[in-house]
């Protein structure tokens, strides 16, 4: 069967499903006790996806990493015993059971000691997923290839997002999202979610051209909006560069005497607010959901200066939401990790021009219906990460695990979208150099906030020569756009907003005298 008839039953499934999905409407009390329920057998949860994902499959990946370190599920279930989860995780991770982001992109093998393993990004898809939701590629031992929205997953972070509009008083807002359409899940995720607790978009207001889809992703989106009957809106274009319109329809719902809410990225909601006070617009009282890249005090303040109130939600494609914000936060981006769906431990690593160590985030997956099984997957994010009582009313459902300002290592996050190490090294150590000249010493990515908005100096040692600024930016453009189609998209947005711009100025070292493809200008947590 082709890709094309196999994504063409994936969507007459998809069909199909959807109006149970939203035939049910998700309340509060039924999102605490799903909560509950699932933070309550988190243990037992995690050593049955182990036994029935891992173990039962010998050549998985993990398998071979447990296999390679001598460690049995008896050894699992009995360090779960002992040290708890979370205990249980960080023995694995120092016994060599984990992922780094570009193992599990399938972009470098993994070595462990004389253990060397090549990996793809489906090697670590879920495949216990209730197949009613997914598309199959054949074969029973994979989970084959996915339609990209999970109705198992929304409905159970449905729960997330009825607590979040219950602890924030959402329920009476009008609800609105800027982002972009497939390739990017964002978007579709946010509105059937959003369905599912009776509180439809009225408006998608969408960066990337609906036109410019694939075939496949083009006839996904129909589904989603025919089937929906009325739940999820057709996305509007709307490019980086028109904050304006997302502007005006929050300070029309605002002059009907409503409240609106607005889904987007830290960026985009800088954009939207920047344009409102330009246009003399009022949008006092306008509730900003933001997610996708990190949400700085910067951003916050540019939000806060058009009356406009920001909410932080932090998520992984790979995952679905990681964290939503705390009502009580001591930072402008806590959140309160999910512990119900995700474990998390963290490992030092150096960050940073003075190489200073910070715990790097590594996640493990505990909802059977989540896209991927992994186990220590380390994200490359990081951030001050505890415990503690806040008084927030998730803290009553057990979720006391807080995380805030959270940033990345090694990856190029901006406009709600990442590249990873890989693609940055092969821009600035082949591409460039190869058309342009001087070697990888002389070009470096160097990522910053400017007034709240993301900014990426493309840094060119003054040795390299003349070139044309314009030309180097579509040629970087250009390689990054080639990675995948949601890179292309990516690639677009940066080009429309400007994200990206040429720095005549030697790269800069850290101290050990190493020029980094990347240079985050961040101050440390």
């Amino acid at each position: 069967m082709t890709s094309m008839w196999r994504r063409l039953g994936a969507g007459v499934r998809f069909a199909r499903s959807l109006p149970t999905f939203l035939a049910t409407t998700l309340d509060a009390a039924g999102a605490r006790r799903l909560v509950a329920e699932q933070l309550a057998r988190r243990d037992a949860v995690f050593l049955r996806m182990l036994d029935r994902g891992v173990y039962a499959r010998p050549g998985s990946v993990y398998a071979r990493l447990l296999a390679h370190a001598g460690v049995t599920f008896a050894d699992v279930a009995q360090l779960v015993a002992d040290d708890g989860l979370e205990g249980a995780l960080e023995r694995l991770r120092a016994a060599g059971v984990w992922v780094a982001l570009e193992e599990l992109k399938g972009r470098r093998p993994i070595r462990r000691g004389s253990l060397e393993i090549a990996t793809r990004a489906t090697d670590f898809d879920n495949p216990l997923l209730a197949p009613a939701y997914a598309a199959r590629s054949g074969g029973s031992r994979g989970a084959g290839t996915r339609v990209l929205v999970d109705l198992d997953l929304l409905a159970y972070e449905a729960a997330h997002q009825a607590l979040f509009a219950e602890r924030f008083g959402l329920g009476g807002c009008v609800a609105g999202q800027w982002r972009p359409t497939l390739p990017g899940i964002a978007g579709i995720n946010n509105a059937l979610r959003s369905a599912r607790i009776g509180q439809p978009l009225a408006r998608w207001f969408c960066q990337s051209e609906p036109r410019a889809m694939e075939p496949g992703d083009a006839l996904l989106m129909r589904v989603l909006v025919r089937a929906g009957r009325g739940a999820v809106p057709a996305p509007e274009h709307v490019p980086v560069e028109d904050a304006r319109t997302v502007a005006c329809w929050l300070a029309d719902v605002v002059a009907r005497g409503d409240t609106p809410l607005l889904d987007s990225t830290a960026s985009g909601l800088v954009r939207v607010c920047a344009a409102a006070r330009a246009a003399g617009l009022d949008i006092a009282g306008a509730r900003l959901r933001s997610g996708g890249e990190p949400l700085t005090e910067t951003r916050a303040a540019a939000i806060a200066a058009a009356g406009a109130h920001v909410l932080a939600r932090y998520s992984m494609a790979e995952v679905g939401v990681m964290g939503v914000a705390c009502a009580r936060p001591r930072a402008v981006d806590e959140v309160h990790l999910l512990s119900d769906k995700l474990a998390f431990v963290r490992h030092d690593r150096p960050v940073g021009v003075a190489g200073h160590p910070v715990g790097t985030l590594c996640l493990t997956t505990l909802l059977p219906a989540s896209p991927k099984l992994l186990i220590n997957a380390e994200i490359d994010d990081y951030g001050v990460l505890d415990e503690h009582r806040c008084g927030c009313p998730l803290e009553s459902l057990g979720l006391v695990r807080h995380l805030h300002t959270i940033r990345s290592v090694d990856k190029l996050t901006s406009e709600g979208m990442s590249f990873v190490g890989t693609d940055l090294l092969r821009l600035v150590e082949d591409v460039l150099p190869l058309r342009f000249g001087g070697d990888a010493t002389c070009w470096q990515l160097v990522e910053e906030d400017r007034d709240g908005l993301p900014a990426v100096e493309l840094r060119v040692h003054p040795d390299v020569g003349p070139v044309d600024p314009e030309v180097v930016v579509a040629t970087a453009l250009e390689h990054l756009a080639r990675v995948s189609a949601a890179h292309r998209m990516m690639a677009e947005t940066w080009r429309r907003a400007g994200t990206l711009r040429v720095v005549r100025e030697a790269p800069i070292a850290t101290a050990a005298a190493k020029i980094l493809p990347l240079h985050v200008r961040r101050r440390l947590p």
